[in-house]
């Protein structure tokens, strides 16, 4: 997808998308974010946060969930 359709698919200017693809967005408003989420079919999820350090175990778990996302391979 092209940041064009992206950003015709998400309702928010093709300068928005730039902007936020070369980190010169300074914020994102929460619908832009979920509207940008949803044209790419991903959601946003918001979790509560563990007051203690992960365990090696739930990094290794995580680092595993993370290649899975990873779209070049």
């Amino acid at each position: 997808m092209t940041q064009s359709q992206l950003a015709q698919k998400a309702r928010v200017g093709l300068s928005t998308l730039d902007a936020l693809e070369n980190a010169r967005l300074g914020e994102l408003g929460y619908s832009k974010i979920t509207n940008i989420l949803t044209a790419l079919g991903l959601e946003l999820r918001l979790l509560e946060m563990s007051r203690r350090r992960p365990t090696l175990e739930e990094l290794m778990e995580e680092g595993r969930d993370d290649q899975g996302l990873d779209r070049r391979r």
